[in-house]
């Protein structure tokens, strides 16, 4: 009960919902592969409603934890790669904490590397060719809507050159007629002019095996399957409940991680103030 009335107090003073930065935390781990809480405490002993604290360390207890931008966040090392303080830097502000005040999550860190590496991070090229697909897919459906309409108007083989004026003449009236003719209009003409409607028909390149292939290596770097982003047309119950049970696995695990990193960092502490 003591801890919950310690994360009661941070929601009251912080007016941040304990789920609400749990939530701020995954997000910022799952873009960035860090988040950062930096931690505000009270400027004295008893500043908390309720509470008789005496703080840990020499310090004052805490009241409140903020996430702050993991783009912002850069570390200042020493000689020996120890971090000696955490600077976030805008456009004409530069704050710089001591590490014991900042809290850092970070996931697939390689072994003794200060960042995180985001699991997006492979990922982002497929996703890019998959949405230029797209895009081209709808300039080509733009295209090819509206079939090219070519029309030929018959002049005699050897004609004489007032044959040939005529013979433009019907050409400049036939494409004012089809340039003012409606969507749904019909045109009807004499028997020496043919109509043909010019489209890309079966010769076209098909879209729909590279569309699967640059889909399934974004769902496989995301970790998540077909049936899970809605697109296991073909997946039977036994395999898509496997698969939904994989993700489930996957989300316990970023929960463990999430749960060992703040019962080690705020409830110890939480747990010496008291």
């Amino acid at each position: 009960r003591y801890i919950e009335s310690r994360f009661s107090a941070m929601d009251y003073m912080t007016k941040i919902p304990t789920q609400t930065l749990l939530r701020s935390i995954v997000q910022d781990l799952i873009i960035f592969g860090n988040a950062f809480l930096i931690k505000k405490r009270a400027p004295k002993e008893g500043a908390i409603p309720g509470l008789s604290l005496t703080g840990f360390r020499g310090k004052y207890p805490i009241i409140g934890l903020f996430p702050a931008n993991p783009a912002t966040i850069s570390a200042e090392c020493d000689k020996n790669g120890n971090i000696v303080a955490w600077v976030q830097e805008s456009t004409n502000k530069k704050i710089s904490w001591d590490p014991s005040e900042v809290i850092h999550l970070k996931k697939n860190a390689p072994r003794g590397g200060i960042y995180g590496i985001s699991h997006l991070v492979p990922v982002l090229e497929d996703v890019r060719s998959l949405r230029q697909l797209e895009h081209n897919i709808l300039l080509l459906l733009y295209r090819n809507l509206h079939p090219l309409m070519h029309v030929k108007v018959g002049v005699p083989e050897g004609a004489t050159f007032q044959a040939i004026q005529v013979g433009q003449q019907r050409i400049d009236h036939i494409t004012n007629v089809i340039k003012e003719m409606a969507p749904e209009g019909a045109i009807v003409t004499e028997s020496d002019i043919e109509i043909d409607l010019k489209g890309s028909e079966s010769q076209a390149i098909r879209a729909e095996g590279y569309m699967r292939h640059f889909e399934g290596r974004s769902f496989a770097g995301l970790g998540v399957s077909d049936t899970s982003m809605g697109k296991g047309a073909t997946t039977n119950r036994s395999t898509a409940e496997q698969l939904a049970a994989e993700m489930q696995d996957m989300a316990r695990a970023w929960q463990g991680y999430l749960s060992e990193v703040l019962r080690w960092e705020i409830v110890f502490e939480f747990l010496y103030e008291w």
